[in-house]
């Protein structure tokens, strides 16, 4: 992810950056060869805030005479911990009409916590550490065809402890 160009970072009441990662509440590198940047929560070197929520979504992509059509991107996540439900980010489709959740080739590690005030309580999200990059796949061939395509990626955290939250990069449409 070089460019936002036709990306919206501002779905929510905080915004996601495109930005040059630096270790530091941020993965240590781009994901890619030859890359240097990375969508994430929060500039790098900063951590997330309290009660936030961070919705980044995709130009729309075309989807006419795709047939077997597959979304893979690469994530990072460094919330409260391992095993930690409290904070989280999930991935969401359009469909042409309406938003959808998705799942991919990495489970999400269970439901948003209830307590502590996260605006995505109750949603099944990736809310555990993964502080190196995770190659997720995600089938989409239900909506080959669909010209009005979209992703969103949406991530909520609660009244607690900020950390560096949530990084996406390499982000692919094949079919």
């Amino acid at each position: 992810c070089e460019s936002s160009t036709g990306w919206t970072l501002n779905g929510g009441t905080a915004n996601w950056v495109l930005t040059t990662p630096t270790g530091t509440y941020s993965p240590a590198n781009d994901n890619s060869a030859g890359g240097t940047k990375c969508f994430k929560t929060e500039a790098a070197g900063t951590a997330y805030g309290a009660i936030k929520t961070y919705i980044l979504t995709s130009p729309t992509i075309d989807l006419t005479g795709y047939t077997g059509t597959s979304l893979s991107f690469y994530l990072w996540m460094n919330n409260e911990g391992t095993t930690s439900l409290y904070d989280g980010g999930f991935i969401e489709v359009y469909n042409g009409t309406s938003w959808v959740s998705a799942t991919g080739s990495v489970a999400y590690d269970g439901s948003i916590s209830s307590s502590y005030s996260n605006p995505y309580a109750a949603t099944s999200a990736w809310t555990y550490d993964r502080t190196t990059w995770a190659l997720v796949t995600v089938d989409i061939s239900a909506y080959d065809g669909v010209a009005g395509f979209k992703i969103r990626f949406k991530y909520g955290s609660d009244s607690s402890t900020g950390d560096g939250g949530c990084a996406v990069d390499d982000l692919t449409v094949t079919g």
